[in-house]
């Protein structure tokens, strides 16, 4: 099965091997397809949802809660952005310098 320039296999590879095993906490890291496209085409709902964190939007945040999912976005590495994030409501923050959350007052 051939992995993508990350190391990950295709979502369609991860919706087949997912299903012959018990349920587990998963997430999908986004590839640029979209939101609803990576969901059909993965044909599960993940726990977690990790886009590049210049794709998140407010509609972003209410697909994801309306499903259920927790909107994790990747790599934030200053304060602004983390702080409008936070704003956005996002559950959680992936950044190489975790340090920075605390100047944005959260």
């Amino acid at each position: 099965m051939k992995k993508n320039k990350s190391g990950n296999l295709p979502p369609t590879a991860r919706s087949r091997n997912t299903r012959s095993r018990p349920k587990r906490l998963s997430g999908l890291i986004e590839n640029l397809r979209g939101f609803d496209a990576n969901l059909k085409n993965l044909g599960f709902t993940p726990a977690i949802y990790s886009p590049y964190y210049q794709l998140v939007s407010k509609k972003l945040v209410r697909k994801c809660h309306a499903q259920n999912m927790k909107l994790i976005p990747w790599t934030v590495n200053d304060a602004a952005s983390m702080k409008g994030l936070i704003r956005l409501g996002v559950d959680g923050i992936i950044t190489d310098y975790p340090n920075r959350i605390a100047e944005t007052g959260k």
